[in-house]
């Protein structure tokens, strides 16, 4: 580890984080998906904004990576198992494809990681099924920040108060806490040599980090950058609900820049 001069450190910094807003939207009238073959056109366009982004409030950080999320439900009421498929696009290049079968009287949930998106990029979500009458209920992209480095040469850093993002879904179908997302992706700390998984801990430090450009920064998200940077997951339910990614942020950063 490198050796650092506290003698040349600053007050000490701090920011305090929340999240962007989420694009979501829920359908009075469920339209059905196209049948044997993906849709010329999106189901669902994410389209990344300035208002999506992560809200630093205080000492802005140096850099970090913003990743975006994405999700649909869809449901099956047909009388029989339908298999679903689904495939994303960032900026109109192909990422990554899955499909899932869903049992009758179930729903499909389809949600995906995109990492390092920009302002102005644009996700495109498209789904068909093997059989008609398969609803599409709800859809919404978010966006979180992972890998962040407050500043190039930091000592005495502080991450605590680790929420779980996003917050409770604003849909009427199936909201509530008893039909969330279970998963939750872990969080690793990067900091004196090591590595360290830190689902657990509400709080820790790091004596002193010297950052480099596109470092991993203080952390990571479990989920979109440690892990599944760009990729869709389905899975089944038999409840109807937004199925988010449940990652943990810390939400208060504190350290003093090396000068």
């Amino acid at each position: 580890m490198a050796s650092h001069d506290y003698r040349k450190v600053s007050v000490q910094k701090e920011y305090t984080y929340t999240r962007g807003v989420i694009d979501e939207e829920e359908f009075g009238t469920p339209a059905d998906l196209p049948i044997g073959a993906y849709p010329g056109t999106p189901q669902y366009t994410f389209t990344i904004t300035d208002s999506n982004l992560p809200i630093f409030a205080g000492d802005v950080p140096y850099a970090y990576k913003a990743v975006g999320f994405f999700g649909i439900t869809v449901e099956n009421n047909t009388g029989a198992s339908v298999d679903v498929f689904v495939s994303y696009d960032i900026n109109d290049v192909n990422v990554h494809a899955n499909s899932l079968t869903v049992p009758d009287t179930n729903y499909g949930n389809m949600k995906g990681s995109c990492f390092d998106v920009q302002v102005g990029d644009h996700i495109d979500v498209y789904v068909y099924a093997t059989a008609g009458s398969i609803k599409l209920l709800n859809q919404y992209g978010f966006v979180l920040p992972s890998s962040v480095i407050p500043d190039l040469r930091c000592v005495d850093i502080e991450i605590s108060n680790f929420y779980l993002d996003p917050d409770e879904p604003d849909f009427t179908i199936g909201a509530g806490a008893a039909n969330e997302q279970a998963q939750y992706g872990n969080r690793y700390a990067f900091g004196d040599d090591l590595k360290l998984d830190v689902l657990s801990a509400a709080n820790f430090t790091m004596t002193a980090r010297d950052f480099t450009e596109g470092d991993t920064g203080i952390y990571k998200l479990g989920t979109g950058d440690y892990a599944y940077p760009n990729l869709v997951q389905a899975t089944t339910s038999t409840v109807a609900c937004p199925y988010y990614t449940g990652n943990s942020t810390p939400h208060t950063v504190r350290w003093r820049k090396l000068k």
